[in-house]
């Protein structure tokens, strides 16, 4: 279920993203503003029109939202390298036998080990909320905003 929840979910932003990209289109045609049209890239689409407005609403969130995602990725890299560091490691010298040190570690210092597990997919975990949060606020209300100040400032122009 939860996969079909999410194509129908994603089926409904590529939907959005055209819309919006043509309408995008026909408000430059409409005001003969001297923006290039992109074709494929909403996102680029409003970048171009807040610069010739003068504003940058889209494109802070936008960053903003971009920073979050790289945070989750990072968080999760780091997280995939020391994991398979200590297989890699476990792998190639057995006879260290570190993956049998290293969980006899853990299970000797349960509490530390936890702390120490805890902090990195708590900020995982945090991160990709911040992420999602941001990125539907970017297509919602900072989009909306943006387009606010884009006819604002184009419209009087």
């Amino acid at each position: 279920m939860g996969f079909l929840y999410n194509l129908g979910g994603g089926i409904n932003q590529v939907l959005f993203i055209k819309e919006q990209l043509a309408a995008a289109h026909a408000y430059i045609d409409r005001n003969h503003l001297k923006v290039d049209k992109v074709e494929d890239d909403l996102d680029k689409q409003m970048i171009q029109l807040e610069n010739a407005a003068g504003t940058s609403t889209f494109q802070s969130a936008l960053q903003k939202a971009k920073s979050a995602r790289r945070f989750v990725l990072a968080v999760a890299i780091l997280i995939a390298i020391v994991l398979g560091g200590i297989y890699l490691i476990d792998k190639i010298h057995a006879e260290a036998s570190l993956m049998k040190n290293t969980l006899n570690w853990v299970f000797e210092n349960i509490g530390v080990a936890t702390a120490i597990l805890l902090v990195p997919f708590l900020l995982l975990i945090v991160g990709a909320q911040v992420s999602r949060s941001r990125f539907n606020k970017l297509y919602g209300k900072r989009y909306e905003d943006a387009w606010r100040a884009i006819e604002h400032k184009l419209g009087n122009a």
